[in-house]
């Protein structure tokens, strides 16, 4: 994210993968894209609505556009039989 003193404001950027619901940045906007990509192993922040959620690592699956004020993500672990969708705030690297 870039600094609000700096008298940019972050905007998403479209992108291939997000097409359908990207966004085109506004001339002297900061570009902002998906912190986390398609394959990387991430960790499920814990808490509501994730309480039931397994504990360990995931993998992201693939990203989605940009939504609800936050990237968003496709997600599976190991230990569960189906995919999560996630924002990318409740997200955090390995």
């Amino acid at each position: 994210m870039v600094a609000a003193s700096d008298g940019l404001r972050p905007v998403p950027v479209q992108r291939d993968d997000d097409a359908a619901g990207g966004h085109v940045p506004a001339r002297g906007a900061a570009v902002v894209i998906h912190k986390f990509h398609a394959g990387q192993t991430v960790r499920l922040i814990r808490g509501f609505p994730h309480r039931n959620a397994a504990e360990g690592f995931y993998q992201v699956v693939r990203q989605l556009p940009y939504g609800d004020g936050d990237y968003q993500y496709r997600i599976k672990s190991a230990r569960e039989l189906y995919e999560r969708v996630v924002k990318e705030s409740e997200l955090e690297g390995t």
